[in-house]
């Protein structure tokens, strides 16, 4: 809560400039490490010294683990406090400015990269694993999460991940629209949704704040003559309902068949009834 309340304060003052953030890694447990571009620096829960910070030169990479452990990477040099005891001795045994990327992961888990190509990497999750010992893959980018065995990975074939719905839903939206620009593809639409749950109480808890658009699965949308419609047609009602400013969308190519359906709409999807 303290680095939330941290960023938000800061990045939400209009009356102020502040410098973006060029590293970001923090825990759970409110450890934290923060690199500015100005190149200002703040860290919470981390045995770090300043005189360390100064001989790393440029920061490559910052990884916050459990229990205020770290690993930061610089051009120069490179610094850690705390890591599994195979990653160490790897860090000891190999010229430390040969390092590209270090993350420390949940439950004694990591990933370390060298400049030269060379991976090493324990625990991770088999889905994860099998990527890196494919060497028809080429991998550009690892993070791994401290508090859970979610992760993110950049291969040159494209990106997989495992994480929470906000996650996803930054990682695939095209754009953010308001709810109030988007028509239905349908005439009508049940009142609960396959789980059970009803749209009205959705609306209600999207309105009071009890959940976030982010962190539910976003809705695709087809373009049909410059508007866009929805295909996923109740969670739309109950973004509406609850007056939402904008909502994440995937932008999907308009199949002939929903052309079709949306054409044969009564007031062209800008309205949808509600079934009991």
């Amino acid at each position: 809560m303290a680095l939330y309340n941290k960023l938000n304060g800061r990045y939400n003052n209009k009356g102020q400039y502040n410098s973006p953030l060029t590293h970001l890694s923090y825990t759970e447990d409110g450890s934290y490490f923060i690199e500015y571009k100005n190149g200002g620096q703040e860290w919470c829960g981390l045995d770090i010294d300043k005189s360390d910070l100064y001989s790393l030169g440029k920061l490559i990479s910052v990884s916050v683990g459990p229990n205020g452990s770290y690993v930061i990477v610089g051009a120069k040099n490179m610094i850690w406090d705390g890591v599994p005891e195979r990653m160490e001795q790897l860090l000891m045994s190999r010229t430390q400015r040969c390092v590209g990327s270090a993350q420390l992961g949940y439950n004694g888990s990591y990933y370390l990269e060298y400049c030269d190509g060379k991976m090493y990497f324990e625990g991770l999750p088999n889905s994860l694993t099998e990527v890196l010992e494919d060497e028809k893959y080429y991998v550009e980018h690892v993070v791994l999460d401290p508090d859970s065995y979610n992760y993110y990975c950049k291969t040159e074939k494209g990106r997989i991940w495992v994480g929470p719905m906000c996650l996803t839903n930054h990682l695939t939206a095209d754009l953010r629209l308001s709810p109030a620009e988007i028509f239905f593809s349908n005439s009508s639409i049940k009142s609960e949704f396959s789980d059970g749950n009803c749209i009205f109480e959705l609306a209600k808890d999207l309105e009071y704040g009890i959940v976030s658009a982010e962190d539910i699965e976003l809705i695709r949308v087809v373009r049909v003559d410059g508007c866009f419609h929805s295909l996923d047609n109740r969670r739309l009602k109950a973004f509406k309902l609850a007056g939402l400013d904008s909502i994440p969308v995937q932008i999907l190519p308009a199949h002939p068949t929903i052309v079709g359906k949306i054409y044969r709409l009564r007031d062209y999807g800008r309205t949808i009834k509600i079934r009991n």
